[in-house]
């Protein structure tokens, strides 16, 4: 254990950082010293240029001085002189989605004020600096502290207890060392030094923290007092990741301060702007400017760990601070109290311990778990439309003692004036409780009433109107189509619509494929020309397909119908149709889709580039991992379970193409991996695909290596098998859920909505598509109105479980060696050869499949010739 250590006359302290943590404790520790009649030495080692405009000046912090500081500061004889103010604030604003309330002050007069920490944000076209920063440290100059412009880069603490601690600044050539009998870290939680004085051995740790995001954003003062006046507006959005945001007025400037429930990014700062509450308040030409000085400061979530030791202390955030709020009065409180100890008592490690760090977790570090409890339940409430209401209905009665209470409890909440135990149990009171209850109750049942449900089905969710926009994500056949139909049947119903595909992909130039092999089932015509509105693209067709055939382990049978369908190349097609909607006045955002909101107002799509306010939104992104996710975390839409696809094409010779034909050679194969496989013929090579649960590129090596497989390809070498390139995919084999509610509507493959085990995904997706747009227009973009869409797609999800049985079914057979067996007994079986055919090709629905496949007759010859095939393979 340490002995006593005392600070004598002309003792020499040492301050690590000039921000207001550090000005706090020189000036106290010189003032207590000097009453004490032990004068004493005062440097503080500043590495920061509070003169200089940025982020080189800045301490990254929202600038609000709470009027209890304010208060200190005049008890210590240093008012704020009006220069340094930047704007007095009155009141503050409440925000949540459907919300606000005004909190003015409980007295009537509020002493906030905001400043600029540095001398303000870059570019700045202020004439002289507005650092409240400087002016404390000026301040502290003339008190008789000695500031030295340098970076300290390490601190070396006494061996033993007689020994100084040294500071040391600079490096190389420029190092220097400062002995202190006292050093104080009053360096924040932005500054490495936190993390090197981690490392001295004595146990600190620096506080938990989270990265919040701020923006100083420049306005003209005449917009500033237009739009904020003066007041704080706080929002509570229920933006993911965002916890909070506040925008503070300055001068001529916002600054816009966000506080997340983890890191933050410069991301979520544009999201919040996004915001359609964000959107409706700033000026229709607002926008982010790209000099706008940015900055992703920490925040403490909690307090340090043993922050001093002998002659060494830490003080402001770098110790302790309020949970969230008022950082500059944590600075404050803890630098008197570290002054105190350090002059009354002494430097030792035991000093602080029973003295300054004892006192701060009372005042500070114990407040802070009822900060988290009273913090945590408001994010619960005000996220919550109900509560939030009844809250602010509450707040709203001007005359009643139970709204006087609720705005004094929501002024404190939003200033941090009082203690957060006060607070909460303000807050907890019974009486406000059963107010509170009471309003909710009355407000429930408003909202369960018929007028209420009947207000709320027709606000802007009947048939579509002019003026309406909606959004469509993926450009791919599904989007394309649903564009094209919306432009068409608007004209048609004489209203104008906004219709926008968000697509990232290029079809031209350097293109993106759509991992599919490119057959157009019918009935595509129709459904392009007679449906979509579009002629169907002939000129893009490389071959018409006219038949499959159908390998077993060691026979094949070919099947032919009536069906023609046409290989051609995804690109082309996409960029033709995609084209055509660029003609029908479908606008193209070539950016990728970051997120959407849904609100019962409207919804809005963040994209890379921009974001867009709509009124319904499409999902047409096929199986996009990344836009599923986005649609799984804003609806109740939950993606269809999936195979997996891996694609690859071979370059033949002309004269092989030709004798190949026109058929698609379709294989079940023995490979317990693989379900099913196929050999398409195109213009000048031959595309080769494999499905399964979880196939990979050494699955597709093993189909290409089949005896029956190398029978129809070209011969292969072994330099020509290295340059084949594959491309792996997604195919859906259930119905998506929730694929539809209030303001959004997926299809095509994103919702599963294809033929199944055949798949027709094209074709579907141009169908599915084409019907949502129908519904839209004319029924509406409400939950119940897509249920008819639903409904009219009842064929595909009617079909989902025959076409599940006959897949597994296939697999089955093909897997237990019955293929060849069943492939024998169609040759003689005109009925079942056909039933094949409608499988392979999906020309009719499996349920009509099954039923015909199950006929007394033909279900007794194929359990005999099954049996006859076990009792050969035995």
């Amino acid at each position: 254990m340490s002995g006593p250590l005392k600070l004598g006359a002309g003792a020499h302290l040492v301050v690590i950082g000039g921000g207001p943590a550090g000005c706090f404790f020189s000036l106290f520790a010189m003032r207590l010293a000097r009453e004490a009649g032990t004068p004493i030495s005062v440097t503080i080692v500043n590495g920061k240029d509070f003169l200089a405009f940025g982020p080189s000046g800045c301490n990254m912090c929202a600038g609000v001085l709470a009027e209890t500081l304010v208060d200190d500061l005049e008890a210590m004889g240093l008012p704020l002189p009006q220069e340094r103010v930047q704007r007095r604030i009155d009141g503050y604003y409440f925000h949540t989605r459907e919300e606000a309330v005004f909190v003015p002050h409980p007295q009537g007069r509020s002493k906030i004020v905001t400043v600029f920490r540095g001398a303000g944000p870059a570019p700045s076209e202020m004439l002289e600096s507005k650092s409240f920063d400087h002016w404390l440290l000026q301040a502290a100059e003339r008190d008789g502290a000695r500031v030295l412009k340098k970076l300290v880069t390490g601190l070396e603490l006494p061996e033993k207890p007689g020994d100084r601690a040294r500071v040391v600044t600079g490096k190389g050539g420029e190092r220097e060392e400062i002995e202190a009998d006292l050093v104080i870290g009053a360096f924040g939680l932005n500054s490495k030094a936190a993390d090197w004085s981690a490392g001295l051995g004595f146990g600190y740790k620096p506080p938990g923290h989270i990265r919040a995001c701020q923006a100083e954003v420049p306005l003209p003062a005449a917009e500033v007092e237009r739009l904020f006046g003066n007041f704080v507006h706080t929002y509570v959005l229920g933006i993911e990741r965002v916890r909070f945001a506040a925008i503070i007025p300055k001068a001529e400037h916002l600054t816009i301060s966000l506080v997340g429930t983890r890191d933050l990014k410069r991301e979520d700062l544009a999201r919040f702007l996004q915001h359609p509450v964000m959107q409706a308040k700033l000026p229709r030409s607002f926008s982010l400017p790209a000099t706008a000085c940015v900055c992703l400061p920490n925040i403490a979530t909690g307090s340090a760990r043993h922050p001093f030791a002998d002659r060494f202390v830490v003080v402001g955030d770098a110790a302790a601070s309020r949970h969230y709020k008022n950082g500059l009065e944590s600075a404050y409180l803890t630098a008197k109290l570290a002054a105190e100890t350090a002059i009354g008592s002494g430097v030792g490690s035991e000093d602080f311990a029973s003295g300054y760090w004892r006192r701060c977790r009372s005042l500070i570090v114990a407040d802070n778990r009822y900060g988290r409890l009273l913090l945590g339940g408001s994010d619960f409430m005000f996220r919550r439309r109900l509560f939030a209401r009844s809250y602010f209905d509450l707040a709203q009665r001007q005359r009643s003692a139970s709204g006087k209470a609720t705005r004094i409890i929501l002024w404190n909440l939003l200033t941090g004036t009082v203690p957060y135990k006060d607070t909460l149990f303000s807050l907890c009171s019974p009486k406000l409780q059963g107010r509170l209850l009471a309003c909710a109750a009355k407000n429930a049942l408003l909202a369960c009433s018929p007028a209420e449900r009947a207000r709320r089905r027709e606000a802007g969710l009947g048939p579509l109107r002019s003026g309406q926009t909606v959004v469509i994500v993926g450009g791919g056949p599904a989007g394309a189509s649903c564009g094209i139909a919306l432009k068409r049947l608007a004209a048609k119903t004489g209203i104008e619509l906004r219709v926008v595909i968000h697509e990232p992909k290029e079809f031209r130039g350097r293109p993106q494929y759509n991992q599919c092999v490119g057959v157009l089932s019918p009935p595509i015509v129709e459904v392009l020309e007679d449906m979509v509105g579009v002629p169907f693209p002939w000129h893009l067709v490389h071959k018409r397909i006219t038949g499959y055939v159908l390998h077993g382990d060691h026979e094949s049978v070919v099947l032919d119908g009536d069906e023609v369908s046409y290989a051609l190349r995804r690109i082309d097609f996409d960029d033709y149709l995609l084209k055509q909607a660029e003609r029908a006045g479908v606008e193209v955002v070539k950016s990728r889709v970051t997120d959407i909101e849904l609100t019962p107002e409207g919804v809005v799509v963040y994209s890379e580039s921009t974001n867009i306010r709509a009124d319904v939104v499409v999902g047409a992104f096929g199986l996009d991992e990344g836009t599923t996710r986005i649609f799984e975390r804003s609806t109740r839409y939950r993606a269809p379970r999936c195979l997996t696809s891996i694609v690859t094409k071979m370059h033949p010779s002309e004269r092989f193409l030709e004798q190949f034909g026109r058929r698609i050679h379709a294989f079940l194969p023995p490979l317990r991996g693989v379900e099913f496989g196929a050999a398409t013929p195109k213009a000048n090579h031959i595309t080769v695909n494999i499905a399964g649960a979880h196939v990979t590129a050494a699955w597709m090596e093993r189909f290409l290596a089949l005896p029956e497989l190398k029978k129809i390809l070209p011969e292969r070498s072994a330099r020509r098998e290295k340059e084949l390139s594959y491309f792996k995919g997604r195919i859906p084999v259930s119905i998506a859920r929730g694929f539809y509610g209030n303001r959004y509507v997926v299809v095509g493959d994103a919702a599963g909505l294809v033929r199944p085990f055949k798949g027709k995904g094209v074709t579907s997706a141009c169908l599915t598509a084409t019907i949502a747009a129908e519904t839209m227009v004319n029924e509406g973009i409400s939950r119940r109105a897509f249920a008819s869409f639903s409904r009219r797609c009842d064929d595909f999800m009617r079909d989902a479980p025959y076409g599940r049985f006959v897949r597994l079914a296939a697999i089955a057979t093909a897997n237990s060696g019955y293929l060849d067996a069943i492939i024998r007994l169609c040759r003689s079986d005109l009925g079942l050869r056909q039933i094949l055919y409608d499988s392979v090709s999906g020309r009719t629905f499996y349920r009509q499949i099954c039923r015909r496949l199950f006929e007394p007759r033909r279900a007794f010859d194929i359990a005999t010739c099954l049996l006859a095939a076990g009792l050969r393979l035995r």
